[in-house]
């Protein structure tokens, strides 16, 4: 275990998807210990599907419903920070994955498709300029995909499918305001409108408020990879051969 441990949420762990005889979750709950359960609103839950992501556990949030939680966390995204999804873009649309957005200065929002722009986005709001970390792979329509963010100080980076820090991190000139954290959506506060609902399948969630060394990160993508297989199109070590035909996919050397 690791005392930085904030968040994990795993679909693969039946018992912590609350749900009805219909499959809809009003409930995720978080497996760090540290109660950050994600609670879903009347009629905008996201739905279990229990072979929906490479036959194996899943929700999907449809974005036409607002599927979505509030998780019992305001300050995910404040500090540093290192960040695991497990998901399926199911359209070209822009939506939030995960964000902690106040209309105030370091307003942050991991989302997909920014501006309808395809790619993987980590963005901050501020006076002075916005900033953004944009991937440089792009995830595909319909196929699951591990994403990896990290603030390491104020220095922020991200990628997919593998691999570790690289060279293009940018700075972010401030920390999030400490508010509520939203999975498949952001909520504006200054009038409690929903925007960006995400349209995608999430199978896990993994949070740490700590930047992981490289050799952390590529040891949990490993285990995402190996446990959702996902071995075939993730490379966790990054070194140009995907884990499926990798002797030491832990290993870059």
């Amino acid at each position: 275990s690791d005392a930085s441990l904030k968040l994990w949420l795993d679909a693969s762990h039946s018992n912590s998807v609350v749900k009805d005889g219909s499959n809809n979750v009003s409930k995720w709950m978080d497996l760090s210990g540290n109660g950050n359960d994600g609670i879903a609103n009347l009629g905008q839950e996201p739905t279990f599907d229990d072979d929906g992501y490479n036959g194996k556990n899943t929700l999907v949030f449809n974005s036409s419903n607002k599927d979505s939680f509030a998780l019992q966390s305001n300050n995910l995204l404040s500090g540093e920070y290192s960040v695991f999804f497990v998901t399926e873009s199911n359209s070209n649309s822009e939506g939030a994955l995960l964000s902690q957005y106040y209309v105030a200065n370091g307003r942050t929002l991991i989302r997909v498709n920014q501006d309808g722009n395809n790619g993987f986005y980590v963005w901050s709001g501020q006076s002075g300029g916005n900033k953004n970390r944009i991937t440089d792979q792009t995830q595909v329509v319909n196929q699951p995909y591990i994403a990896t963010v990290v603030k390491d100080g104020m220095a922020v980076d991200a990628w997919l499918d593998g691999g570790a820090r690289t060279n293009t991190p940018v700075t972010f000139g401030y920390n999030a305001p400490t508010v509520t954290n939203y999975i498949g959506k952001i909520v504006d506060n200054r009038n409690g409108n929903i925007h960006i609902p995400y349209n995608g399948k999430i199978s896990e969630i993994i949070v740490f408020n700590s930047a992981l060394t490289d050799d952390q990160i590529i040891e949990i993508q490993n285990y995402l990879a190996k446990k959702w297989d996902l071995e075939s199109t993730v490379d966790s070590d990054g070194d140009g051969v995907a884990d499926a035909s990798d002797f030491a996919p832990t290993d870059s050397n």
